[in-house]
């Protein structure tokens, strides 16, 4: 296995205390030191909440663009596959464009995730056929995947044991061009790139972001290259992936409410609540198809600030398009060709959980936050934290600072204000008594 590293970072002079990061934070793998706000590794998710939201951008994703130069070094093939969300990034060039833009970077081959995806999307219909009796949580998504591994260790037996349509569309590239070759994911997700670490398929995991950046680098404008197709296998239904429900609809899996076979969530709070809930047995649900952002056109490796329906759009329009001219009888042949392809996948729990502190311990601390009674802890969330109890606990663990609740500071401010008001007045009248006393003493001389 690859070794892990921080997949976010801060750049503290950008730092403005103003704790949405935290706030955004699902797993809460923010600490908070002397009022700047720094990524915990071993804690963090990648799923890059906090540089989507960071208005500041003192969150940013840590670049690739160094080891793709060692990358395209490499005397053998060299093979980019870019995920189906790309529609909705680059709208102001053609497909062909963009796949004449990554050969001109130097790639050999350009294919589309979307095929893996239609591989990985029949592997959950067969498991599912195979095993009604068990419940099973999608694995599509590395950030999810990352959650339910760090904090809640208990169901990582149902993470579905199928690899990502990335992982599946690099093993199809190995199994066509040999072992031989590097294999460049193209997408809209940091998470991608700690997937990348745990399978050695994948030789480098670029964002759309890094991408155009490579385009400037370069020098590579659309006016100056040569259009051309997507190298084969063409994908089919899987090009509907990054929209929600999406592998639902490639997997053709009945969703209908009558069925409870699926139940789909999709965003930093809804995914979160949607695991609790499944963990505490509140869900009885065949597949729990779960993505950590609200679809993965709106990950946050992309540059376009286009609203969310309008990349849903342009997504939805390619695969029309490029599912209207597919060879149907070509596809189901080259999906028969990867049919036994190994698609396991192996996941372990990472228990990341925070140990709770005794009650009186977070008495203690509550008492320092100014909260003495239960009806001041007001859950306001201003602090980055849903509630009081949480904030207290995070302090315990030296990952939050009391000084972070905007009711205390408040409360403190305004005692303060008292007591230099109280001051300024006791100051004044000793000035006005000293006025006085000199003024007598002038009469008496």
């Amino acid at each position: 296995m690859k070794k892990t590293k921080a997949f976010v970072t801060t750049i503290k002079e950008r730092c403005r205390i103003c704790y949405t990061c935290i706030r955004r934070c699902p797993a809460k793998a923010i600490r908070v030191n002397e009022g700047q706000a720094e990524i915990i590794e071993e804690r963090c998710i990648a799923c890059g909440n906090c540089v989507k939201v960071c208005s500041q951008n003192a969150k940013v994703a840590v670049s690739s663009i160094v080891e793709m130069t060692d990358v395209m070094k490499d005397n053998g093939l060299k093979i980019a596959i870019i995920a189906p969300s790309f529609p909705a990034e680059f709208t102001d060039i053609t497909p062909f464009q963009l796949v004449g833009m990554i050969k001109e970077l130097g790639f050999d081959f350009v294919c589309e995730v979307a095929f893996g995806a239609d591989i990985v999307s029949k592997e959950y219909k067969i498991l599912l056929e195979k095993n009604p009796d068990k419940h099973y949580i999608s694995t599509a998504c590395p950030a999810v995947v990352n959650y339910v591994e760090k904090y809640h260790p208990a169901i990582v037996s149902n993470l579905i044991p199928i690899v990502s349509p990335m992982v599946a569309q690099a093993r199809i590239m190995r199994k066509i061009y040999g072992n031989d070759i590097k294999v460049v994911f193209i997408g809209p997700c940091i998470a991608k790139k700690s997937e990348t670490d745990k399978f050695l398929e994948i030789d480098l995991s670029l964002t759309f972001t890094e991408l155009r950046e490579l385009f400037v680098l370069k020098e590579i404008s659309p006016n100056h290259i040569f259009p051309i197709d997507f190298d084969e296998p063409h994908p089919g239904k899987g090009l509907l992936f990054p929209l929600e429900q999406g592998l639902v609809q490639s997997a053709e899996i009945d969703n209908s409410l009558m069925s409870n076979t699926v139940i789909s969530a999709q965003g930093r709070f809804e995914f979160v609540e949607a695991l609790r809930e499944f963990e505490n047995g509140d869900i009885d649900v065949r597949l729990l198809d779960l993505l950590s952002c609200e679809g993965c056109i709106m990950g946050p490796g992309f540059t376009t600030s286009k609203p969310k329906y309008s990349r849903h759009n342009s997504v939805a329009k390619y695969a029309n398009r490029k599912y209207e001219h597919t060879d149907k009888n070509k596809l189901e042949k080259q999906k028969k060709e990867f049919q036994k392809l190994d698609l396991i996948a192996k996941f372990e729990a990472k228990d990341t959980r925070l140990k709770l502190p005794s009650r009186k311990e977070l008495k203690k601390i509550l008492e320092k936050m100014g909260k003495t009674k239960p009806e001041q802890e007001l859950n306001c969330g201003a602090c980055g934290y849903p509630t009081c109890i949480e904030h207290a606990i995070a302090i315990w663990h030296g990952l939050a600072e009391n000084e972070m609740c905007l009711p205390n500071t408040i409360e403190q401010l305004k005692t303060t204000s008292k007591e230099l008001s109280k001051s300024y007045k006791q100051l004044s009248n000793a000035q006005q008594a000293l006025i006085q006393t000199e003024k007598l003493a002038s009469m008496g001389q």
